[in-house]
């Protein structure tokens, strides 16, 4: 229980940081024939992603393979907050007496640049897809998130395995856990 609740309380701290700059843009004028007279172009990819995205539950994320490999025995916890849609799992792995928490959270509108961690960003990739690695909570939080458009992510969370468990094994876990979600994200 003290796990999910870190798990949410990560989520919201990785979502309270705004860059937003109070006041009123104003454009800067123009001259003809420029490159700032064009019209915006979108990237359609990543307008279909976005919408395969907002269309997505992050509860439909976990796979059989995670609920076997790391003994998933709770329902899934769906929560929603202002930027992100979350849902969280508690288990114990086969073969071990320990207990893991696993989130995943949709970030529809914060990109990788936008997070928020406890220590240095690791830039990384998951199965050819741009991700960032971090540690949340009070250290005890792995963080991968997985890119989805230059301002979209999912965010995998795994805790557990206490002080015993070393770091190398937690991340090992961790990007297991990204490997296996990240064919289910658009």
């Amino acid at each position: 229980m003290k796990q999910a609740i870190a798990i949410a309380a990560l989520l919201m701290a990785l979502t309270a940081c705004s860059t937003a700059t109070p006041g009123t843009p104003i454009a800067e004028p123009t001259q003809a024939g420029s490159e700032t007279n064009r019209p915006p172009t979108s990237n359609k990819d990543d307008t279909d992603k976005d919408r395969a995205l907002a269309a997505l539950d992050p509860c439909d994320l976990i796979t059989p393979e995670v609920r076997t490999e790391f003994g998933i025995d709770t329902d899934a916890n769906y929560k929603e907050f202002p930027s992100s849609r979350t849902c969280n799992w508690n288990g114990t792995p086969p073969g071990t007496t320990e207990r893991v928490a696993i989130s995943y959270g949709i970030f529809a509108e914060l990109g990788l640049d936008k997070i928020a961690a406890r220590n240095d960003k690791k830039e990384i990739t998951v199965n050819g897809r741009r991700a960032i690695s971090s540690i949340g909570g009070a250290g005890n939080i792995y963080a991968i998130s997985l890119e989805v458009t230059p301002t979209s992510r999912v965010d995998i969370l795994f805790s557990g395995g206490g002080s015993q468990t070393p770091v190398e094994q937690m991340w090992e876990r961790a990007t297991r856990l990204a490997e296996l979600v990240e064919p289910k994200i658009p």
